[in-house]
């Protein structure tokens, strides 16, 4: 009950005051505020437009990594419960906006985690389970679940040794809420072990090791490229693909790139920035031609059709 308090009146208002200023400044974040007060009507319409008492799993995701964690478990739960409708919520807008999957039903962003907004979203939609990816757990999704008696798991769960959620003052405020967790998958056993510390000693989850999911989208991936292709590697075109690039990652892998490209002449470069705006893209490309290497915009072409 203490941190329930302390969550709700102090620390989530912060975090919603904190956001709204920085909403005026940065677009994405403005982007994603509005799809959160927007979310519980495009719900409701899903709702009243398949009917009521339908089964219903609600997915979870930050953005599109952990969504690449989820495809093979929703493929997985269609086969086993092919009339299952899926909800598929995000907190990012580089996962909402970049994501079209037949499999998903009802896309939205995450409701604010106010308690009687996700309360009543829940209450709505009523989930057979809620499901989420990895890490973006928030306190009064896992509460308001709970209190109403819906199932909820977390896969792919990691924690490093190091983690914050093992102080200790932060570790009893994620102890109240892993805890309301029905089931946990970890990938490893190192993070099984470290769970367990945050919990201890009142381990009320089930709690295993199962492995990361996104190793089987990748190994799906695989086997259809290599039923699809049967071409030479040697024959192929030589072409190097950076996806979801941050701005860390361009200071570690923008120098042995364009070593890698001036030494090797027919090397082509495929770069697709985390978030693929204007502004980014613009930086990129000038930072390419300034290294006196030619650019081309991708777009929607196909890499097949790239020259």
């Amino acid at each position: 009950m203490f941190w329930k308090v302390v969550y709700n009146f102090i620390l989530f208002p912060l975090f919603v005051f904190i956001s709204l200023i920085l909403c005026l400044f940065n677009r994405k974040i403005r982007e994603g505020i509005i799809g959160r007060i927007k979310s519980y009507k495009h719900l409701k319409h899903f709702i009243n437009s398949v009917g009521k008492n339908r089964l219903i799993y609600w997915f979870h995701v930050a953005s599109l990594g952990e969504y690449e964690q989820a495809r093979p478990v929703m493929s997985g739960l269609k086969e086993v419960e092919p009339h299952a409708l899926f909800i598929m919520s995000f907190f990012s807008p580089s996962g909402y906006n970049h994501v079209d999957d037949d499999q998903i039903d009802c896309k939205i962003y995450l409701p604010m985690d106010f308690f009687w907004i996700i309360k009543k979203s829940l209450r709505l939609a009523k989930p057979k389970k809620l499901i989420l990816a990895a890490y973006d757990v928030w306190p009064n999704l896992i509460w308001s679940a709970k209190s109403l008696g819906i199932h909820t798991s977390i896969f792919a769960a990691k924690f490093s040794k190091n983690t914050s959620k093992s102080t200790v003052i932060i570790r009893q405020f994620y102890k109240s809420v892993y805890n309301q967790i029905s089931t946990i998958y970890t990938i490893s056993d190192k993070d099984y072990n470290q769970l367990t510390k945050i919990l201890f000693p009142s381990i009320k989850p089930i709690i295993r090791v199962l492995g990361n999911p996104r190793y089987d989208q990748v190994k799906q991936k695989s086997d259809k490229f290599t039923e699809q292709r049967t071409k030479s590697v040697l024959l192929r075109p030589k072409r190097l693909l950076i996806g979801s690039a941050h701005i860390e990652d361009e200071d570690i892998l923008l120098g042995p790139i364009i070593t890698l490209m001036t030494n090797i002449e027919d090397l082509s470069l495929i770069w697709a920035p985390h978030e693929p705006n204007h502004q980014n893209i613009e930086k990129i490309k000038n930072y390419f031609i300034s290294k006196s290497l030619s650019v081309e915009l991708l777009g929607n072409k196909e890499p097949d059709n790239i020259d």
